[in-house]
């Protein structure tokens, strides 16, 4: 079981430019390394980003996901919560 000291929460845009998206997957990298939880909201854009920066580094990402299903989740969230909240 891995217990972490550090968690951190992402969230933002679907849409996002090139660059964004880059700098983004780039940080979810940087956390990961570092050891932090991400929890993020799951999608796409930011979301996506920060989570395939996570995965491919190894770490953990959360996604608390706005609907019911898993339909709408990224393929890098590792944990999927569906809160059925909206947005």
């Amino acid at each position: 079981m891995i217990f972490y000291r550090k968690r951190i929460s992402i969230f933002g845009g679907r849409d996002v430019s090139n660059e964004i998206y880059h700098k983004t997957f780039l940080l979810g990298g940087l956390l990961a390394k570092e050891g932090y939880l991400v929890y993020c909201g799951g999608g796409k854009g930011v979301m996506e980003a920060i989570s395939k920066g996570v995965s491919k580094n190894k770490g953990t990402c959360i996604g608390i996901l706005k609907g019911d299903s898993l339909f709408e989740m990224n393929k890098y969230i590792n944990i999927p919560v569906s809160t059925n909240m909206g947005i």
